[in-house]
């Protein structure tokens, strides 16, 4: 599996685990409890995906540099 294939099968999935830690937290009940863990269930499992984004994405700098 080359660099490009990897980052777009990542990219693949952390969008679907995205979409079902959104699709949890509207299941949770509508008490100020269960908003607040909604709003941050929502933002600790979508964030995986902004960070990922980053890592590969085209402006991405890479990490390793020969001497």
């Amino acid at each position: 599996m080359n660099n490009k294939e990897f980052a777009r099968k990542l990219e693949e999935r952390t969008r679907k685990f995205a979409v079902q830690i959104i699709k949890l937290s509207t299941k949770l009940p509508n008490s100020s409890e269960g908003r607040v863990i909604s709003t941050q269930l929502t933002k600790a499992g979508t964030s995986i995906g902004e960070i990922t984004g980053r890592l590969i994405g085209p402006g991405a700098r890479r990490t390793s540099k020969t001497k």
